[in-house]
């Protein structure tokens, strides 16, 4: 059915306006926080026109003997999120986990996080690997355990500043 009059005409072109710019300009909401443990709350924040999508990221730690963990989420860009997870044991106990997910709305829970399990079981590979906070570092050899197939190269070094 087409309309009728030029009011009709203007009515349906003013709604179909209306439509195009609720589609495509409203800016994601996200909560914007970080802290230690595994949970954040803070009240949604408008993202930047760029940012068109969510994310949380939660990092596990164990060096030491000692545990710890950081949650961030905020907002980021939908082209470069890819929700992931990476588990990474350095022998001795020690590891690091990574999840990281892209979400939006009720999407954005952190039981939602993809958390890879720590598998303990030795899997019949092994890796080289040096522990010391000051050189030299005598190389051990380190079983590798669940689904770790790969041997990773890291080395972390730590200036002190000093004031003059």
């Amino acid at each position: 059915m087409l309309p009728s009059s030029s009011l009709e005409m203007k009515v349906l072109l003013s709604l179909f306006c209306i439509s195009a710019l609720l589609s495509s300009g409203a800016p994601q909401e996200c909560e914007v926080c970080m802290a230690t443990g595994y949970s954040c709350k803070s009240e949604k924040e408008k993202c930047e026109m760029e940012e068109d999508i969510c994310f949380i990221e939660l990092t596990e730690t164990s060096k030491g003997g000692k545990n710890m963990s950081i949650i961030g989420k905020g907002c980021y860009f939908s082209e470069n999120c890819t929700s992931a997870s990476v588990l990474v044991t350095f022998g001795q106990g020690e590891f690091l986990r990574k999840s990281i997910l892209c979400c939006s709305g009720e999407d954005c829970r952190e039981d939602s996080l993809p958390w890879p399990p720590i598998n303990m079981t030795a899997n019949g590979k092994y890796c080289p690997a040096c522990y010391s906070e000051s050189e030299p570092c005598p190389v051990k050899t380190v079983e590798c355990t669940g689904f770790e197939n790969y041997c990773l190269d890291l080395a972390e070094h730590k200036y002190l500043a000093r004031r003059t």
